[in-house]
């Protein structure tokens, strides 16, 4: 699990163990690929989900609510299938909370290098050292950029 302070990422301490929680309900470790909640992933879905301050508040709240409801009170310490049930209740109660959650669990964890590599992927961007792109014909906006403006000026 990863360690930020809250400067760093904008959440506090107990958001990011809880994130890190979920991340890795949702994508263990195994077979020699790390979890959603690995240092380096976990270090770019914080990233990603720092664009969306509101909803990921809102989300654990809701999610510590339902937690708080089960006998022992911290997800960690619950049971999988509880655990599953947490999360239902939190994905009725804040449905885009878990979609941006896990929309981004799976762009960080698909981008990582490692994950790439077990797919058979470079493990790269696929661009400097790129791919060859075949050259496009530019004479085919020709109509778009001979049609009369069909906006307003602003």
């Amino acid at each position: 699990m990863i360690n930020l302070v809250e400067t760093e990422s904008g959440f506090t301490p107990e958001v990011i163990k809880l994130l890190a929680q979920l991340a890795e309900c949702m994508i263990p470790p195994g077979d020699d690929l790390p979890a959603a909640s690995d240092r380096r992933i976990f270090a770019d879905l914080l990233n990603q989900l720092a664009l969306f301050p509101d909803v990921v508040t809102k989300g654990v709240e809701v999610f510590r609510t339902e937690a708080s409801r089960m006998p022992g009170g911290e997800f960690s310490l619950l049971d999988e299938e509880t655990q599953m049930q947490i999360i239902a209740a939190t994905r009725r109660g804040t449905p885009m909370f878990l979609q941006t959650f896990e929309a981004a669990v799976l762009t960080a964890y698909y981008r990582d290098p490692r994950v790439q590599k077990s797919l058979g992927m470079p493990g790269r961007p696929p661009w400097p050292g790129g791919y060859k792109v075949q050259t496009t014909d530019w004479q085919l906006l020709d109509p778009v950029r001979s049609r009369a403006p069909f906006w307003r000026p602003v």
